[in-house]
């Protein structure tokens, strides 16, 4: 197998090998990068994306502990307490989140001079970082630029998993 950085021509025959290099996010600020890293760890800036903050599973249960589970058992439990869970919509998730989230956890990133990166392999889908960073950085009212940049240590874990195959 051949490996091919994303973008290169590959034949027809290759298309079904093509392994595709990661490559991070790298965000430069117009201004300062504190204010950029400020951007990201003010949960109010995350907009839309406030929700997806409860993959965790401590958040997903005190979010169950709060509006009450689904189903029938929320129906006997509003019973046994005498008085109904909060109505479950998603401007309520995203306020009860807020409340007990002291840092934003949606994205994983690094600073470097004046420069943050997002590595891939810790982050959502390329393009879904994108959108977090573009809402993040706009309700902060930042402007920046956004690149790639390939990661050097994914790069050799590719060629090290292809040699491993051809042996």
């Amino acid at each position: 197998m051949k490996l091919y950085r994303e973008n290169e021509e590959t034949s027809s025959d290759d298309k079904n090998k093509r392994v595709a290099f990661a490559s991070d996010l790298v965000v430069t600020p117009e201004g300062n990068v504190k204010d950029a890293i400020a951007a990201f760890e003010d949960i109010d800036n995350y907009g839309i994306y406030v929700s997806r903050m409860r993959n965790k599973k401590e958040i997903d249960a005190a979010v169950e502990k709060h509006f009450g589970p689904p189903g029938f058992k929320r129906k006997t439990l509003e019973k046994e307490r005498g008085k109904p869970f909060p109505i479950k919509t998603k401007q309520a998730v995203d306020d009860f989140i807020k409340s007990i989230l002291s840092k934003p956890s949606l994205l994983k990133y690094k600073v470097e001079g004046n420069s943050i990166i997002f590595p891939q392999a810790s982050n959502p889908g390329k393009e879904e970082t994108k959108k977090v960073i573009q809402t993040v950085l706009d309700n902060a009212k930042i402007k920046f630029s956004l690149s790639k940049k390939e990661n050097i240590k994914e790069i050799i874990r590719q060629y090290v998993k292809e040699a491993i195959q051809r042996a």
